[in-house]
């Protein structure tokens, strides 16, 4: 209740801060400030007034050239769609900020973009996009040393992989991510659950003299 009240309370603000931004005819700020509402109203679940705000405020980014925000805009709209549970929706939103982030040349909001994608499409059952969206991330947070976002990835490809049963390819992918969350120290639950993976793989190497792969 606490919580619900706190972002109520936000969506009170984000509201009289968007009616003086457009009283003063500040378009730029209008649509940053459309952003916080959003997100204000996502948290009261609010999620269909949501994407209309979010529509609103692609558009008016759009008209300005903020791509930078812009992108950020349909990052949010992608997510209250997906909450919403209209994933068709959310994953042609999400297309569209990937466009926008290569073309920026955001080597990380690229791969963002591109595992936001892997879900979807994973939730969807489009497993063949989902591998490649996938593939894709992890190559460039690979690519750019952000090897706790590569993890991630590898986790959901392996989610993947088992999901159309090449469960050894699976294995072989859950290992990769525990090997970096090993090396990186994480202590999370999904690193823990992976460095148990690299426990039993040793202990049948101990007993069989060979690893699983």
């Amino acid at each position: 209740m606490c919580e619900e009240r706190r972002f109520t309370e936000a969506v009170d603000a984000c509201q009289q801060s968007l009616a003086i931004f457009r009283e003063l005819g500040d378009r730029h700020r209008e649509g940053l400030a459309l952003i916080e509402l959003a997100v204000a109203l996502q948290g009261t679940r609010r999620f269909g007034e949501a994407i209309e705000v979010l529509r609103e405020c692609v558009a008016i980014l759009g008209e300005l050239e903020d791509t930078e925000s812009q992108a950020d805009a349909l990052l949010n709209l992608g997510s209250a769609l997906t909450r919403a549970k209209r994933y068709e929706e959310a994953i042609a939103v999400s297309r569209r900020g990937l466009v926008i982030q290569t073309e920026r040349g955001d080597r990380h909001r690229e791969g963002t973009a591109l595992y936001n994608l892997s879900l979807l499409y994973r939730v969807t059952r489009q497993y063949g996009e989902a591998m490649s969206a996938c593939q894709r991330s992890a190559a460039i947070f690979r690519e750019i040393g952000d090897r706790r976002s590569e993890s991630k990835v590898l986790v959901n490809q392996a989610v993947v992989l088992m999901k159309t049963r090449r469960f050894m390819e699976a294995v072989n992918v859950r290992r990769q991510a525990a090997l970096i969350s090993r090396e990186l120290g994480d202590g999370d639950a999904s690193s823990r659950a992976a460095n148990r993976i690299l426990e039993m793989e040793e202990r049948m190497k101990d007993r069989y003299g060979t690893p699983l792969l």
